[in-house]
């Protein structure tokens, strides 16, 4: 069985914003990309940046791998901003696949709350919840530090997308160790 990292990644927008992201990584290769986006609810099309109130934020799985893509059952994909972001190795494991499997399990759970992406990616008198939000959600179901990136204006990273509550159910947990009470 191969080994594999998990790496947090972010990505500069306008020298000061950031969108931050998650990349599975095996011992020789990158694996798949995990990122909440801006998408059109009209056109079906991810977008740079939300901008109305037709705009959702959706979850993505982008795999690199050939096998891993046949596995989720999702085209081979590679993103711009994987090959233009900074990128911190924040967890390596027997365990690290399943972690990341807990993450991509709940795509259909995040992808259901049908949230509005905020204009421009951020509000000003209520909580953000974007991309980077997304961020936080993952890395707190896979059970891996959510860092922080330095020098950059993240809107939305202290937030998650889903409550503390409904994180602990969906959160990777090692085989044998009983999932939280409903």
């Amino acid at each position: 069985m191969p080994d594999y990292s998990i790496e947090a990644r972010s990505f500069s927008i306008a020298l000061a914003w950031c969108h931050n992201f998650w990349v599975l990584k095996s011992a020789d290769a990158t694996v798949a990309e995990l990122h909440g986006l801006a998408y059109d609810r009209i056109t079906g099309k991810i977008l740079p940046i939300g901008t109305n109130r037709n705009h959702a934020l959706r979850v993505f799985v982008f795999p690199h791998d050939p096998d891993y893509a046949s596995e989720v059952g999702r085209p081979l994909h590679s993103t711009r901003m994987f090959a233009n972001s900074r990128a911190r190795i924040v967890y390596e494991g027997a365990d690290a696949l399943a972690r990341w499997s807990a993450a991509v399990r709940a795509l259909p759970l995040l992808d259901a709350l049908d949230l509005t992406y905020p204009p421009f990616g951020f509000n000003l008198r209520t909580p953000t919840v974007n991309s980077n939000s997304a961020y936080r959600t993952f890395g707190e179901i896979m059970d891996v530090p959510v860092y922080d990136f330095p020098g950059v204006f993240r809107p939305g990273f202290a937030n998650r997308l889903i409550a503390a509550r409904e994180v602990d159910l969906a959160k990777y947990r090692p085989a044998g160790r009983d999932q939280p009470a409903a």
